[in-house]
Order: C-alpha cells, then sequence, then structure tokens
C-alpha cells in the first residue's frame, strides 16, 4: 500500500510518500538508491542534485532505502551503529523538502541475493517507472555488488532511462567524501563537534527514561537513565554537553556516558543526561539526546564531595557551550 508517513508516524510528516513491498508507483520518477544513515550534507547534496534533475525533466524524486543495514543481515559481527533510527531517517529526508517518494525495502537475505539485473528490472523499472537513475560514481548494489554506474548504462537502452553518475561531497578536513562510516568514526572517539560538522545538526540518539540506582537524585543532580537503541552509534565514554527533546521541548543538558566508576564496578555502561533548570517527572518518555561537544572523560572521584564539585563545573561548561 501506498501511504503517507504521517499515518503511521504522527503528523511530522505529512507531504513525501512511502512505498512497501511490491506497490507500484503510478509516476514517472529520477531515482537515487543507498542506506541514507543520517541524511548527512553528502547525502543532502545528492538529493538535491536528484531533485534538480527530476525537476528538468517532471519527474518526482524518489529515494530507495533500507530499513536496515545490509550488513546486519549479511554479516552482523561487521554491522556498524547506525546514526539515525529508520523513522528518524524518513523524517530527515521529509525534512529536507527534496524527495516526493521512498520505497523502503526490508532487506533480508532474498534481497541480499537478489541480482543486480533483477534489480533493475523489479525495482526500478517495474515498480518505480524509473526514467533517471542518479547515484555517486562509486555506488555499487545488487548481489556481490555487481551492481554499478557502467551496469546501469548497459541496461538503460534497453529500459529507457538515463543514468547520472554524480560527484560526491568532499570533507575539507580527510579530503575524502562525507560518508556515513567517517561521521562514525568521529562519534566512536567521542568527537561530536566534527561529527556535527557532517551531518549539518548534532549527532542525536533516542531512547526511554527508565529507573536506575537514584544515585544523581542523592547528589542533587537528578540525570534521565536513558535505554537508548543498542543499534545506535553512542559516542563514547565521558560528559558531553548537549540538548534534550522531551515532552515537546528542547533544554541544555550535561550528559555522562560510561559505567559510573566512583560508585560502581558493574562495567554496566549507562547514558544519562541532566537536564539544567528541569524539573518534571519523565519516567518512561521517549526523549532525544543531542551531542554538542565532549567536556572531559570519565573520572574516577575519591570523594562524592569531589564529584558534586566537577558535576557543577560541567553544568557551567555547558552553560557556556549550548548558549553560544
Amino acid at each position: 500500500t501506498k501511504i503517507s508517513l504521517c499515518n503511521i508516524f504522527g503528523p511530522i510528516i505529512n507531504k513525501m510518500e512511502i512505498i512497501y513491498d511490491q506497490t507500484k508507483l503510478n509516476a514517472d520518477c529520477a531515482v537515487t538508491l543507498g542506506v541514507f544513515d543520517g541524511v548527512h550534507l553528502g547525502h543532502r547534496e545528492l538529493l538535491k542534485q536528484v531533485n534538480a534533475i527530476a525537476k528538468s525533466k517532471g519527474l518526482q524524486t524518489t529515494v530507495v532505502t533500507f530499513n536496515k543495514h545490509p550488513l546486519s543481515v549479511l554479516n552482523p559481527e561487521r554491522a556498524p551503529k547506525m546514526l539515525t533510527t529508520t523513522k528518524r531517517k524518513l523524517e530527515l529526508l521529509e525534512e529536507t523538502g527534496l524527495v516526493n517518494n521512498v520505497l523502503l525495502i526490508d532487506f533480508n537475505i532474498a534481497i541480499a541475493h537478489l541480482e543486480a539485473t533483477d534489480f533493475i528490472k523489479d525495482v526500478f523499472v517495474d515498480q518505480l517507472n524509473t526514467k533517471a537513475i542518479c547515484v555517486g560514481e562509486n555506488f555499487s548494489f545488487g548481489h556481490d555488488r555487481k551492481g554499478n554506474v557502467d551496469l546501469l548504462k548497459s541496461q538503460s537502452q534497453e529500459y529507457g532511462f538515463e543514468v547520472f553518475p554524480l560527484e560526491l561531497l568532499q570533507s575539507d578536513s580527510e579530503h575524502k567524501p562525507i560518508s556515513s562510516t567517517l561521521i562514525r568514526q568521529y562519534i566512536s572517539v567521542g568527537d561530536v563537534v566534527e561529527a556535527k560538522k557532517y551531518l549539518g545538526r548534532a549527532h542525536e540518539i533516542s531512547g526511554v527514561v527508565v529507573h536506575g540506582d537514584h544515585k544523581g537524585r542523592e547528589l542533587g543532580y537528578p540525570t534521565a537513565n536513558t535505554q537508548v537503541d543498542k543499534n545506535l552509534a553512542i559516542p563514547n565514554d565521558g560528559v558531553y554537553a548537549g540538548r534534550v527533546l522531551v515532552k515537546n521541548k528542547i533544554d541544555q543538558s550535561c550528559i555522562s556516558i560510561g559505567v559510573r566508576p566512583t560508585f560502581h564496578d558493574d562495567n554496566i555502561r549507562v547514558v544519562e543526561p541532566y537536564i539544567l533548570d528541569f524539573d518534571q517527572d519523565i519516567y518512561f518518555e521517549n526523549i532525544s539526546i543531542m551531542f554538542e561537544e565532549k567536556i572531559r572523560d570519565q573520572q574516577v572521584f575519591s570523594s562524592v564531595d569531589d564529584l558534586i564539585d566537577q558535576i557543577e563545573l560541567d553544568c557551567l561548561q555547558t552553560r557556556k557551550i549550548v548558549e553560544n
């Protein structure tokens, strides 16, 4: 069925159409294909180019993407942590204002073993009425990644579509294409400032606030112990300045990630934002945590007073960072 995303995720998305399964799209399309994890600046530049081609030819801009990373099926041990949930990815795609349709494919073993030539015929031609295919110059797809720009060009005359290999946006520091992999590398070492530069927004993770040991409350700094999706890319241990979206309001937050070595030796990693100037019961609320800058690494304190003094300093630094 072809449905608007607002029907399943609420009113956030109300323009972009989501297509599932084998539903045929009743429009001619300019199509691009990818995981689009993070919908980062590189993705957005690609979408701008696809949208411009679509408009010039009277086509609809259509993204083909997956509900999970292909490696989570093909080689789970090598599957990367994701920059966004599928829900957030779709929201971000819609927010660009550049996309008319998204074909959301349930990536499974059958899809993984589909030959590139069959994918071209079944998806691009029969399902999406594709008249233009726009992909990065080094893009590959299909079983054993045999699908590439050359294959698309070889099939284009038979099926009546044009192929547009697009240059990818380069990072200024790495001098290579902006990619989800590059951004994950920055996040994994806590460099959320550099990650933000290429995401085009602060990296965020989401989860549900659950009861913890209430140590923060005892110290006068009640934290929101957040059960985060284990598939998301969580920055490395330390204390971060950022923001929290809770109950449709964004508040400044000092965020601790780690195993709480001053009080525990169980090595259980927790994500605990302390929301500044906030005093509400938010247990079992869904929240989004946005990271602006790492303040410090995790530390062991010799006394509770030393810890409280450091938390006060962390909160002061958070205010300076987030207010700028």
